[in-house]
């Protein structure tokens, strides 16, 4: 379960551009001498180093203490669905000001409709995850980021958590009924997966959380040099639908408890602390805070 970002020996993460459009630099394996902009130092052919967007080189010393002095951002669980409610809520009182005045507006601000409540709910649920979460993973290691944008949408990730085994994506999600996994198709047919809840169709939902873990990996994978595994799930924050036995998962994404979710995100593996410092830090700067 889980997508793998390219393989090397020691994870290795691009320094930013100095210049606010933020270009990549890239590392590369120096085919001729070179000369640090950072050190000065002599950079040989066969050693590796960053390639800037101007043409300079920087040895991968000069790339590391820029880290500990950024400021890091770990966001605000719920801080951008809440402002989304919001933001309809003030666009619904505004337009009915705007039809029948003052007294208009003021019933419609006390009779909230259900799509707006629903960005309220949503947010309590990622709180309430991330306060969960962050209880579970005391003391493993493991960092939390939370409420990421998603550069050129206005969709967000709700959770991200860093640890030994990797980054794992969590959609937090609120919803009631019955939770399972279905397999359809035959002989004559497809087989395809899907995710019911209180028997509707919701695999809307794994196509989310695939989407978050694929963008997560192309982040990793243009900027570090080693072996990240990146896992999706969705986070049920009162999960009274899921089964007592077993695991609900459809394609690479299963569906989790809170407990559980902070189980899966402390897994073991290779990466060190200051590996899992290096890629909190670049997914905070690659993934804002939303709000």
């Amino acid at each position: 379960m889980g997508r793998l970002v390219h393989p090397s020996a020691h994870l290795t993460i691009a320094p930013e551009a100095a210049d606010p459009t933020r270009v990549s630099a890239r590392l590369i394996r120096l085919r001729r001498t070179g000369t640090c902009v950072g050190c000065s130092a002599e950079l040989q052919p066969g050693i590796e180093a960053w390639f800037h967007p101007d043409k300079t080189l920087r040895c991968v010393p000069c790339t590391e203490p820029w880290r500990a002095t950024q400021p890091l951002d770990g966001g605000k669980a719920g801080a951008s669905a809440l402002a989304e409610g919001q933001r309809r809520r003030e666009q619904r009182i505004a337009k009915r000001r705007k039809q029948v005045g003052i007294v208009g507006a003021g019933i419609a601000a006390l009779n909230d409709p259900q799509h707006e409540q629903a960005w309220r709910d949503g947010a309590r649920g990622e709180r309430k995850t991330a306060q969960r979460l962050t209880k579970g993973l005391a003391k493993t290691g493991v960092v939390l980021l939370h409420d990421r944008r998603i550069p050129g949408s206005r969709a967000n990730i709700d959770h991200l958590a860093i640890g030994p085994g990797g980054v794992t994506v969590i959609d937090s999600k609120a919803i009631k009924g019955r939770i399972r996994a279905e397999r359809r198709g035959g002989l004559f047919t497809p087989r395809t997966e899907h995710l019911t809840v209180a028997g509707r169709d919701r695999t809307t939902l794994i196509a989310g959380a695939e989407k978050q873990a694929a963008l997560v990996t192309d982040v990793l994978r243009v900027r570090t040099d080693h072996a990240v595994a990146v896992t999706a799930c969705l986070c049920i924050v009162d999960a009274d639908g899921l089964p007592l036995f077993g695991t609900v998962q459809v394609r690479d994404v299963a569906v989790l408890t809170t407990r559980a979710t902070a189980r899966l995100a402390a897994r073991p593996g290779p990466l060190t602390a200051t590996d899992i410092d290096r890629l909190t830090r670049l997914l905070a700067t690659e993934l804002p805070a939303a709000a």
